[in-house]
């Protein structure tokens, strides 16, 4: 560099002009390179640390929203072979459809309750009661474009249901009856998507093989 006063040429790292003693200027540029680099290393940061955030919160949506059709079947075998609990029996179909089929609450109720006390009896008389059981599911396919469309259209034009998804579920349930025989049963869901919650629209069952 050079003197700003005498123009003589001194070293970089020189304060003071050794020719004239003019205090030279410091170069500035490390530290504005320094300021700069922090900012957007601070920068980076923070956008990394939003990606991540928003990468388990979609993680979550996803492990959340394919986990709540499998707490609808959950629920349906504790209700019909444990509790027997009409209000919860009633709350995992659409109501729009219990109403068109039932009318009032109260109906829907009772209805669902005389069902559950004839399952129950069932099973008492041939197992002399449910000890135990453990059901499985073993297959759960979702319905394709057109078997969703038709669906929306039917479900829309009799119960003005709208739904989003459907899904075909089948369970298998092995049920161990206080008089030691086993029971094992199939069943066959179709659930449907409304409102952002998972419903029964139909399940059927049936005996797998004879009692043991």
């Amino acid at each position: 560099m050079y003197c700003n006063k005498c123009g003589a040429s001194v070293g970089d790292d020189v304060r003071f002009c050794p020719k004239c003693g003019n205090e030279l200027p410091q170069a500035q540029l490390p530290v504005v390179y320094s300021a700069e680099t922090s900012g957007k290393n601070k920068i980076i940061g923070i956008a990394a640390v939003a990606i991540v955030v928003l990468l388990i919160a979609a993680a979550a949506i996803a492990v959340f929203s394919g986990q709540s059709y499998k707490k609808i079947v959950k629920d349906y075998m504790k209700c019909t072979i444990e509790t027997q609990d009409g209000k919860t029996y009633v709350s995992l179909f659409p109501e729009e459809i219990l109403g068109v089929n039932y009318g009032d609450r109260e109906s829907m109720y009772n209805a669902a309750g005389k069902m559950l006390k004839n399952m129950k009896d069932d099973m008492t008389d041939t197992l002399g009661g449910v000890k135990d059981y453990k059901y499985k599911i073993t297959d759960s396919e979702r319905a394709d474009r057109d078997e969703l469309r038709e669906m929306k259209t039917e479900l829309s034009s009799r119960y003005s249901l709208k739904i989003s998804d459907m899904r075909d579920v089948e369970v298998t349930c092995r049920l161990t009856g206080e008089n030691g025989r086993i029971m094992a049963l199939e069943y066959d869901f179709i659930l449907v998507k409304s409102g952002g919650a998972w419903y029964i629209y139909g399940v059927d069952y049936e005996q797998e093989n004879d009692i043991l």
